[in-house]
């Protein structure tokens, strides 16, 4: 298991193909059971 927290541009890989697409699905692989954080912005 690994810890990873990605940015909007590495989790837009998720959902486009582009460049380092493959390696951001690995990431989310169940079988892994990597911990993937995202970062939020509330509203002020």
């Amino acid at each position: 298991m690994a810890v990873y927290f990605l940015d909007s541009s590495a989790l837009v890989k998720r959902y486009i193909t582009e460049a380092g697409s493959a390696w951001v699905l690995r990431l989310f692989d169940p079988a892994l059971n990597n911990e993937v954080f995202i970062a939020a912005q509330l509203p002020v």
